[in-house]
């Protein structure tokens, strides 16, 4: 493990100026994302999977787990009790899973945002306020390059035939010719990945703003609109095959035996259906449901920390902060406040009272 995380980039930094050298060097001009921990030894995993036992011996082909149970109870639950507060707004499973994130619903989803100062201020919040005492342990911003972790991902999806066969297997009542159908749909679509990426459509674009960042609401939706019919899902011709089966892997938890599908979280944005998503700039990673073979080959859910992923290599980057409150006092000088992340009242109103 260790020689695993000594693959990312490592930055320790003293002032702002230090974090935007650092920043600028690691970005190379790729998109960056940032989340930020009050404690540098504190993982990249998400708070449903943070010290717990999976339970597979019960649950037929280890499929359906204690992880699927301990996020449908919480949907269930959180969906019932605040069903008046958003009932007209006619969200989906995914859309709830991200809001209850933001108010502390244990879930697979990570938090990043799209703001290095609002990544800062995550970092740093017990330093905002001048009496608090050094903290035994550094305050750390991880940095991201979501675009080139997706890639990776679209790119393992459509050279693995492996998958595809296995992919295909989900549906029954196909025929012969439906299934050699679906086949050749997926060799074809293979063999032009780009033409399957926004790049190729507007190469204009490049990589800035949008390219390989997917929305998981929308997948979710294709889930539900092709239930149905399964060759049209499959092999539509208005549909991007690798959406589909990102849906059935990230939404349904659904095991097609690709190691990077079956370990890397697919970086997504979401619909900014709360104050606060918005205030912090939110987007996440979404983690895979673990496997059985995975699971007992490593003995923990350590496996799925994203600091543990051969396949993220120069994708990551950690920024330990040295003197943090000297970076909080200079946050402070340029206007920034705890209030960019909790915009609601109470908050607005420490801050005053603090004299902030």
């Amino acid at each position: 493990m260790e020689q695993e995380k000594k693959s990312n980039h490592l930055y320790r930094i003293n002032d702002l100026g230090d974090f935007m050298k650092c920043t600028k060097a690691f970005s190379n001009g790729d998109m960056l994302w940032f989340r930020g921990h009050a404690d540098r030894n504190y993982s990249l995993l998400p708070s449903l999977y943070r010290g717990k036992t999976i339970d597979f011996t019960n649950i037929k082909n280890g499929c359906y787990t204690s992880i699927h149970y301990a996020e449908d109870i919480r949907i269930q639950q959180y969906y019932a009790k605040n069903y008046d507060f958003i009932k007209n707004n006619g969200i989906n499973t995914t859309e709830w899973l991200g809001m209850a994130q933001h108010f502390g619903i244990y879930t697979r989803f990570l938090d990043w945002s799209t703001s290095a100062f609002h990544a800062l201020v995550f970092a740093l919040d017990h330093y905002f306020d001048s009496t608090v005492d050094e903290k035994k342990h550094l305050p750390c911003i991880w940095l991201l390059k979501p675009q080139l972790m997706n890639k990776k991902i679209i790119e393992s999806i459509a050279s693995n035939e492996k998958l595809h066969e296995e992919y295909i297997k989900r549906f029954h009542k196909l025929t012969d010719k439906e299934i050699n159908k679906i086949k050749d749909y997926l060799i074809t679509a293979s063999n032009n990945v780009n033409n399957h990426v926004f790049l190729q459509s507007n190469p204009s674009n490049n990589w800035r703003g949008i390219d390989y960042i997917y929305d998981l609401a929308y997948f979710d939706r294709l889930l539900k609109k092709f239930e149905n019919d399964s060759l049209s899902s499959l092999c539509h011709s208005s549909i991007n095959p690798w959406f589909l089966i990102m849906a059935h892997a990230y939404i349904n938890g659904d095991s097609f035996g690709d190691e990077l599908l079956s370990k890397t979280p697919l970086a997504i944005i979401h619909p900014l259906n709360s104050n606060r998503i918005n205030a912090q700039k939110g987007v996440f990673t979404i983690f895979p449901f673990p496997t059985k073979a995975e699971y007992e080959k490593n003995n923990s859910i350590d496996y799925m920390k994203m600091e543990y992923n051969p396949r993220l290599k120069g994708m990551l980057c950690k920024i330990e902060i040295s003197n943090p409150h000297l970076i909080s006092n200079e946050l402070k000088m340029l206007g920034i406040r705890k209030t960019w992340l909790f915009n609601e009242p109470d908050y607005i109103s420490r801050e005053i009272e603090n004299g902030l």
